[in-house]
């Protein structure tokens, strides 16, 4: 998890305060995803935003000489426990320093905007990889009832309501910084997962759009969500994490 300011600084307060839920909560990722990394021992690896090592567990047993920057204290101590073998500093990515083959973040580089690719290039050497990994909600193929179920709760909560998940073949790569990067390698891995009410509030507990509504709003939020997931007898949740790599000019 990475910020920068106003929304996305309150929201790596709220991680922060979360922690034990995100890493019980946060699903990992496919082993086929981190194929597609290419990853060799003794890699150097910068890895942003770790969270409470999601990733971070997955890329040390490819053998990677792993370094990650994680702007939450108590998160980056998570991980540093999860991964004792790699380097852990409790900084944002723009205070990052050395020169990596690899710079990778997972669910997390969007919170850097239009900052990611300068620091990025800063930190590759040349030739070296940015893999920017993005967890997306897509459509289940069969009209989406449930999650149409929801939309109420939704709106009457955030004020967001609408959303549309897209068919998986409808995504689409990323948009970079062509002046610093060429694109390399783009590749979707789709995941579903079964949750019932309980599970699913839990999960959405973890999220920044939850974590800036004050209380009782957010309980209130997610006592409601529950309820409405389970009188529809759960939610199969269907989700694709979308891998762009990029080469540094």
């Amino acid at each position: 998890m990475v910020a920068l300011d106003g929304g996305q600084a309150m929201s790596a307060e709220y991680f922060d305060t979360v922690a034990d839920l995100y890493a019980a909560e946060r699903p990992t990722y496919p082993a086929a995803l981190f194929d597609a990394l290419e990853l060799t021992p003794e890699m150097r690896v910068l890895e942003i935003g770790p969270g409470t090592g999601q990733a971070s567990r997955d890329l040390v047993a490819r053998g990677v000489e792993l370094t990650c920057y994680e702007l939450g204290p108590t998160l980056a101590a998570r991980t540093a426990a999860a991964v004792p073998t790699a380097t852990v500093v409790n900084a944002p990515a723009a205070a990052a320093t050395g020169t990596f083959e690899v710079v990778c973040g997972f669910t997390s580089l969007h919170w850097l905007r239009d900052d990611l690719w300068p620091i990025a290039h800063r930190l590759l050497e040349p030739g070296g990889r940015l893999a920017h990994v993005g967890t997306v909600h897509v459509s289940d193929g069969d009209g989406d009832a449930v999650h149409a179920a929801l939309q109420p709760v939704y709106a009457r909560h955030l004020q967001d309501a609408g959303y549309a998940p897209p068919p998986i073949a409808d995504l689409a790569p990323l948009s970079w910084d062509a002046e610093r990067f060429e694109r390399r390698l783009f590749a979707v891995f789709p995941r579903r997962a079964r949750y019932d009410g309980a599970a699913f509030a839990r999960l959405h507990a973890t999220y920044s759009p939850v974590g800036i509504l004050a209380e009782p709003g957010r309980s209130e939020f997610l006592a409601d969500l529950a309820a409405a997931v389970d009188r529809h007898g759960g939610i199969e949740h269907h989700t694709a994490n979308v891998l762009n790599v990029f080469t540094r000019r």
